[in-house]
């Protein structure tokens, strides 16, 4: 039997397909969708003597007179309005004349708008609802600029509007819903008035009523009668808080769905007894630090498990999560399994490519690397070496997803920044093996916000503390005046002391449409400048990958100084003597950007510099430079940027996942967010039998999402 929640809203009293059509383009498709559409604010009913200019107030009035006034641009229609206890006139500007005669053919109406004070009391440009049909009176009309009088119905269509049902308009509080065009605020509240006393009782509360009672919630059909029509805002308030628990919950329970399954997963035994492990210490030129230590460990247990590892490697940058993940990869190897590393840019998988083979060089373990810019026999050679299982260690960029990319006995797969890939991508590759261990690794902080939601069916490691040796980098902000000063600066220490630089801009080239500086026209104007005779490079994306290569050998070994670059030095470009970067618009560039550029400098013991030049303009702007400058804690600074720019821009949630949120704000109402994860996850009977319950609503809530167990 289907669910009446899941039936369509055209199916219901006072809406049909034409506004089942507009209801749609606001993503209203269902019953249950009308539901969980709910207001965004509120406004107050009130009597006419207690309206206040300067808010929006709603009324019950009788129509008293309506005329036309002034001529021109100043033509506007003036209605007068009366209850018991006063009147107020209400005035349009630049409305149709089919206006007037809507409203001459009723007599009482509920009418919502601003109450300005200019000119004395008054109701400015307000939506009005016709709650009665005059009744029939001798036609007294005196033309479109006469005094109104009662008149027969009209047959037009501006007139023919029912009048609202009862109920509804003697509320304190009235709804107001979002709209978009050929929709008014009349169609939601009277079709969701109508309809709550036969659904709201279908949405069965799921949760214990101790648990309702402790945290001060209503049941579902009572939290959604009162979200929509409330008696006060407090009221309001704790109904909504109860629905966006329960969109959280739904949420949390994918992620719970998600984990589970990836437990109940069969993973290769990969183990790492103390042989293996000091053989794959003995590789590195240093000791790991305590934090390293940890997450070694964990992942050294979930690859003996027999289940499948899905772990989330997260750490600051210079944190040192590549040695973790090669750790992994080489007790993968030691246990005659393949490992590979999909990196989301040709310049960061090369480096990768380029260390570990210099980590394993005189080692009998082979190193592969594979990108778009392998071909011909080269690529043939590779893929036949990944198939056969030659290559132990497998490197590269979204060409490890290809088909013809197969491996003989996958083991590991590691995912390097990995919130630049999509869900369908990270899949494609684990699903070259028989359930591989699955490793992701990001150096962007993640708040705690985030990985609630978008990577709530990880296991979550972190490395929270730097290799010792390492000083802090000095980040200033420097203004236009100062460009000599610093290009002065800069210079000495190339001169004096060896340094290499690093020049960021956010475009490639000059555009027609902003003034922005370019990464190619000032390569050239510091070559021929300030930095003439101590060479300059220049590497941006559009560049073919042989050419970027070329370029970077040449800074790395030191054959350029300065190397003028984009946005493609953000991750995974590891050059110790560059100890200075300077970014060009610095405002154009999102906070966990800005400090994963940070992150290429500062890599040896020489004291480093992060310079900026902004022309920023806004107050937002000028609050992230501000974060930058302040802390190099990633953390904090990912909490600054989620705070400033917000869950939706700053997580592209098809990208990730993450089912549409129709209540929630991620930020505002993260307390619900932990609670309901809690709930979710935690291992009880009654935890469970909610879930149970809950899942009826999941395919509801969330059309298209991938439910647990399916």
């Amino acid at each position: 039997m289907s669910d009446p929640l899941a039936e369509s809203v055209q199916y219901l009293r006072g809406v049909g397909p034409r506004v089942a059509e507009t209801l749609a383009r606001l993503g209203v498709r269902t019953v249950y969708d009308l539901l969980f559409t709910l207001p965004h604010r509120y406004t107050p009913r009130a009597l006419i003597r207690d309206l206040r200019p300067g808010a929006e107030a709603a009324f019950i009035g009788e129509l008293t007179e309506a005329r036309w006034k002034g001529q021109g641009r100043g033509r506007r229609l003036v209605a007068a309005f009366s209850d018991r206890t006063g009147d107020i006139p209400a005035v349009w500007f630049n409305v149709p004349r089919a206006v007037l005669e809507r409203l001459e053919n009723h007599r009482r109406f509920l009418v919502v708008g601003k109450i300005d004070s200019y000119g004395g009391r008054q109701v400015v440009a307000p939506t009005v609802e016709p709650l009665d049909t005059a009744p029939p009176a001798p036609n007294v009309r005196r033309g479109i600029a006469g005094v109104y009088a009662a008149q027969p119905a009209s047959s037009s269509a501006a007139s023919r509007t029912a009048p609202a049902p009862p109920g509804y308009v003697d509320r304190p509080l009235l709804p107001v819903y979002p709209l978009t065009a050929g929709l008014s605020q009349t169609t939601p509240r009277r079709v969701v008035f109508a309809c709550l006393p036969e659904f709201a009782p279908l949405l069965h509360e799921y949760l214990p009523d101790a648990t309702l009672a402790a945290r001060g919630w209503s049941p579902l059909p009572e939290a959604m009668r009162r979200a929509h029509f409330p008696d006060t805002e407090e009221a309001a308030a704790r109904a909504r808080e109860r629905l966006v628990y329960h969109e959280f919950f739904l949420l949390e329970l994918l992620k719970a769905g998600e984990r589970e399954a990836a437990r109940r997963t069969a993973g290769p035994r990969i183990r790492v007894p103390e042989s293996v492990d000091n053989r794959i210490r003995a590789r590195f030129p240093f000791r790991f630090t305590n934090a390293q230590d940890r997450a070694v460990a964990q992942i050294a247990r979930d690859l003996a498990s027999g289940r499948r590892m899905c772990r989330l490697l997260q750490g600051d940058v210079g944190a040192g999560k590549t040695a973790v993940a090669l750790y992994a990869m080489l007790a993968a190897v030691a246990n005659r399994r393949q490992a590979v590393v999909m990196a989301p840019m040709e310049v960061l998988a090369s480096q990768h490519y380029r260390t570990i083979s210099e980590a394993l060089a005189g080692s009998r373990t082979r190193v592969e690397y594979l990108s778009g810019a392998v071909r011909g026999a080269r690529r043939r050679e590779a893929l036949a070496a990944i198939e056969s299982g030659e290559a132990h260690i497998v490197i590269g960029t979204h060409a490890l997803i290809e088909p013809a990319v197969r491996f003989r006995r996958l083991g590991l797969v590691v995912v390097d920044e990995q919130h630049k890939f999509g869900v369908a991508q990270r899949e494609a590759l684990a699903r070259k093996g028989p359930a591989p261990h699955f490793l992701v690794m990001s150096a962007t902080p993640i708040p705690r916000t985030l990985s609630l939601t978008v990577y709530g069916e990880l296991d979550l490691t972190v490395i929270d503390e730097l290799p010792p040796g390492r000083r802090p980098v000095r980040t200033e902000l420097r203004a236009e005046r100062d460009r000599a000063a610093v290009y002065a600066f800069i210079r000495g220490l190339i001169e004096n002391h060896g340094a290499q630089a690093y020049f960021v801009y956010p475009l490639v080239s000059e555009s027609e449409t902003t003034a922005l500086a370019s990464a190619e026209a000032m390569s050239s104007r510091l070559a021929a400048g300030p930095f003439r005779d101590l060479g300059v490079g220049l590497v941006h994306g559009r560049m073919p990958a042989t050419q970027k290569e070329r370029v970077m050998a040449d800074y790395r070994a030191g054959r350029i100084s300065v190397l003028v670059a984009t946005v493609v030095v953000e991750v995974g470009v590891d050059v110790p003597g560059a100890t200075v970067m300077v970014v060009e618009n610095a405002e154009r560039f999102g906070l966990a950007q800005l400090h994963q550029l940070r992150g290429r400098v500062g890599r040896g013991a020489e004291q480093s510099y992060f310079i900026l030049f902004s022309a920023a303009r806004t107050r937002e702007a000028r609050e992230r430079l501000a974060v930058i400058a302040a802390t190099a804690d990633g953390f904090r600074i990912a909490e600054e940027d989620l705070r400033l720019r917000g869950f939706g821009d700053l997580v592209g949630t098809r990208q990730h996942g993450i089912p549409r949120l129709r209540l929630s704000d991620v930020e505002r109402d993260v307390r619900l967010l932990e609670t309901a994860r809690d709930d979710a996850f935690a291992e009880t009977a009654a935890a469970r039998r909610a879930g149970e319950i809950a899942r009826r609503y999941l395919p509801l809530h969330f059309p298209g999402a991938r439910l647990p167990g399916a």
